[in-house]
């Protein structure tokens, strides 16, 4: 992709022009501008997100956010062949969903709806890839492999705060580039 398709914001973020997807901004509120993918896989933990993830791991999976249910079930040894990390660490697939209905599900979430499940992915903002060599992952940029000080920053979504659907066949953000 050229760079004169790009240009950042008044954060600093670069805005992919060409990709022209539609994302969530800072506040929630759903937004039809630019797509603004930030890669934060620089960003390290502050001592306030250590304690955080510490209190979080502290309580009984049932009661966890579920950015750490997510995360513990990606690192599952047992459920390694139901849902993985897709290689570079910034999304992640359900291999079978069948498996997944009947074991995962379950054992984190105390029911086997997979339409439900997915509606909680969504209202936690994370997103699918429609398109391309990591096509049906999902992503979100505070939910990366090894950077659990990162889910601090992720809460669940209000109803007023959906995030607006991409735009048809793009596939952004490139992770592979």
């Amino acid at each position: 992709m050229s760079s004169n398709n790009k240009n950042n914001d008044t954060r600093g973020n670069v805005i992919d022009r060409q990709n022209n997807c539609s994302q969530s901004g800072d506040n929630g509120r759903a937004s039809t501008m630019a797509y603004v993918y930030t890669d934060r896989s620089h960003i390290s933990p502050t001592l306030t997100d250590l304690e955080a993830m510490q209190r979080d791991r502290d309580i009984h999976h049932f009661a966890q956010r579920l950015p750490t249910k997510l995360n513990r079930m990606l690192h599952d040894t047992e459920l390694s062949g139901v849902i993985e990390w897709m290689p570079h660490g910034r999304s992640w697939r359900i291999i079978d969903r069948d498996e997944f209905r009947a074991r995962a599900l379950p054992t984190y979430f105390q029911h086997s709806n997979m339409a439900s499940f997915i509606r909680l992915v969504n209202a936690w903002g994370f997103r699918r890839v429609q398109s391309g060599v990591d096509y049906d992952s999902y992503y979100h940029e505070c939910f990366l492999r090894g950077m659990p000080h990162l889910h601090i920053q992720m809460r669940r979504l209000l109803p007023d705060e959906r995030k607006a659907p991409p735009e048809p066949y793009n596939d952004c953000p490139r992770f592979h580039d």
